[in-house]
């Protein structure tokens, strides 16, 4: 089970997020794709990004890639998931773009990643924190006490985090 899979597994069972999930697996690349080209941007000096253009890029170079014998194609539907997955694995990332409501709706997530608390004090931007502390931190902030609410300890054994 990667990060996606649990996510789905908490959301709202509905048309579109089964469709993202089955492209997830299908196509893992693409959310490496996704967030290889955020990180080039940002080393590029940019300060935003559209995920739309984003999207259709990815669509683009993809479908380039694999060449006219593959018909590669992207469901529109699924972009918002993915923005919203990415700003949960990459928070650093969180509000540099636009994001949906829908997909902030149907997954059970809120714009803007909450404050954490670790052991060394509030969170440090630019860390990369598992899903699982993400939800926990969220579930505590937005829902009151509950047997997630814990201390967090940052996940530093992954990707290198967005220059801020």
């Amino acid at each position: 089970m990667d990060v996606i899979d649990e996510l789905v597994a908490r959301s709202r069972d509905c048309k579109e997020v089964r469709r993202f999930h089955e492209f997830h697996r299908n196509h893992p690349e693409v959310l490496d794709f996704l967030v290889e080209e955020i990180r080039l941007r940002f080393k590029q000096g940019f300060t935003a990004f559209s995920y739309r253009r984003l999207w259709e890029f990815a669509g683009w170079k993809l479908e380039m890639e694999k060449g006219p014998g593959d018909t590669f194609l992207m469901n529109d539907q699924c972009a918002p998931f993915y923005a919203r997955a990415i700003a949960i694995l990459h928070p650093e990332i969180d509000g540099l773009a636009e994001s949906s409501k829908k997909a902030d709706a149907v997954l059970g997530t809120q714009i803007g990643a909450p404050t954490l608390e670790t052991s060394e004090g509030p969170c440090v931007p630019g860390r990369w924190y598992s899903l699982r502390d993400w939800l926990a931190a969220h579930e505590a902030t937005h829902f009151g006490p509950s047997s997630c609410s814990r201390t967090i300890e940052p996940n530093l054994q992954s990707l290198s985090p967005l220059p801020v």
